[in-house]
């Protein structure tokens, strides 16, 4: 038998699998997270959060954008959030977070406080 080259399995950074069966390198938090989101053209629509991470948001949306578009996504209680919209899902489609913002942060530790601090949480400073 001939060895293949490349990294095993075990050399591979840890991930998580989602409900869709993805690869992620950060946990997920179900989090009942409601809010408005804003695309680049101006247009405003409610959503809900699908999951969470330190550094990326998916959103249940009825209106989608288009990938690497700037969205903006406001939470009554959280406040501001800004990302890039990474790639899109069948309920609507997914942030990658930009920027340092209170509520980025605060984001940050609601996921945090769901793995009880395992979470790896990406510190920001506001």
């Amino acid at each position: 038998m001939r060895e293949t080259s490349g990294p095993k399995p075990q050399d591979q950074p840890p991930t998580t699998s989602g409900a869709r069966g993805e690869r992620r390198r950060q946990p997920r938090a179900n989090l009942a997270l409601h809010g408005r989101y804003k695309l680049a053209d101006g247009r405003e629509h409610a959503c809900t959060v699908i999951d969470a991470s330190a550094s990326a948001l998916a959103l249940s949306a009825s209106e989608r954008g288009s990938i690497g578009e700037r969205v903006a996504v406001t939470f009554d209680n959280i406040g501001k959030i800004e990302g890039d919209i990474a790639h899109l899902v069948p309920e609507g489609f997914v942030i990658r977070l930009v920027g340092r913002s209170r509520a980025a942060q605060a984001l940050a530790d609601l996921v945090e406080r769901q793995y009880g601090g395992k979470a790896p949480v990406r510190q920001l400073e506001g």
